[in-house]
């Protein structure tokens, strides 16, 4: 969401519209299918491998929150920012 945000406010013209919706599109999509396939996909996965997908997506949110932490906090208290 905060993705689809930024690029659409960065977006120049109707062009960049189009090309964020377009990029939308596409992920959607490619959510669509991968969601359609989970179970097979899955059954393909190791029970190894399934905890190892998770830790690893943890890790990614726990980042995008501390960025996310961090960027707030910079913009309330500027004089911390060197």
């Amino acid at each position: 969401m905060t993705t689809l945000i930024v690029l659409t406010g960065s977006a120049d013209g109707a062009s960049g519209y189009v090309a964020v919706a377009a990029a939308l599109v596409v992920v959607v999509l490619a959510l669509l299918l991968v969601l359609w396939f989970a179970p097979a996909i899955g059954h393909h996965m190791s029970q190894t491998l399934r905890v190892i997908m998770t830790r690893l997506m943890g890790m990614i949110l726990a980042a995008i929150a501390v960025e996310m932490v961090v960027a707030g906090l910079q913009h309330v208290f500027p004089q911390w920012v060197r």
